[in-house]
């Protein structure tokens, strides 16, 4: 039995899909979630500032001594995890693997669609993981911009957020993909409009029950579960305003998130 915590991170509330799932998985578990709001949003940020970012995190993680750290966000995961990942004790997983091995399986007609932020996509990793499974897959991957800023101020409805979603899905819906993997952690807060605007016939994947899925085996196969027979603690962070961090997630999960720590290296 392991009692060390999980390190989960995100730029902000997007990584809560991803703790909310994981909790739900492993309750036991014990969770340092540390929120990146000093830098929220990153899409658009270059790589060597998102390495840094990163590395201070995890060397962070580290000193916390944790057992293991999940990319809960897809940036990150798409354009630094395997920079980083031999470079600590403690393994590491992102959220690009699972969701497409989910979309695969949902395709019929071979065609998935992402929406992620412009880094995630300028790095095709979906696309590239994609290719993995079979090469005869094709691809349609958008940038989404203006989706993370209206999320992390809690906008999850409204004639702003349905004509925002409208635009991206209107692009994917063009290229006849009938699987869409929600690319961003953000972005399962808008998935009731998304389900709606996709239709039917599209499935939705969202990464974030298929990535805990992944990183409870993990767990699982080094012997690092926490079979303590209690419900385990989850620890924020924050890297700008602890308040302004817990004010923006209680609007999209209400009294989920509590007693948030300042942790910045700026």
């Amino acid at each position: 039995m392991d009692k060390r915590p999980v390190g989960m991170f995100d730029s902000g509330v997007g990584g809560l899909t991803v703790l909310k799932q994981f909790r739900r998985l492993l309750p036991e578990e014990n969770v340092i979630y540390f929120a990146d709001t000093a830098h929220v949003p990153i899409g658009d940020r270059s790589r060597e500032e998102l390495i840094l970012f990163v590395r201070q995190i995890l060397d962070f993680m580290q000193e916390q001594g944790v057992k293991a750290v999940l990319f809960a966000c897809n940036t990150t995961s798409a354009i630094v995890l395997n920079r980083v990942k031999d470079d600590y004790p403690f393994p590491m997983i992102g959220t690009i693997r699972a969701g497409v091995k989910e979309a695969v399986r949902q395709t019929q007609n071979k065609r998935i669609g992402v929406i992620a932020t412009n880094n995630t996509v300028k790095s095709h990793a979906f696309a590239s993981f994609i290719q993995m499974e079979d090469v005869g897959y094709q691809t349609v991957e958008l940038g989404c911009p203006k989706l993370v800023p209206l999320i992390e101020a809690g906008q999850t409805e409204g004639e702003t957020v349905e004509k925002a979603v409208a635009e991206y899905l209107d692009a994917i819906k063009e290229k006849k993909a009938d699987t869409l993997i929600l690319g961003c952690t953000h972005y399962p807060f808008l998935s009731r409009i998304i389900t709606e605007m996709a239709g039917e016939n599209m499935h939705i994947v969202d990464p974030a029950l298929e990535t805990s899925k992944e990183m409870a085996g993990l767990l699982r196969e080094k012997n690092l579960l926490n079979q303590s027979g209690t419900p385990g603690w989850v620890q924020f962070y924050a890297s700008g305003d602890p308040e302004a961090f817990q004010k923006s997630a209680d609007k999209l999960i209400p009294h989920y998130v509590k007693n948030v720590k300042h942790q910045s290296w700026d």
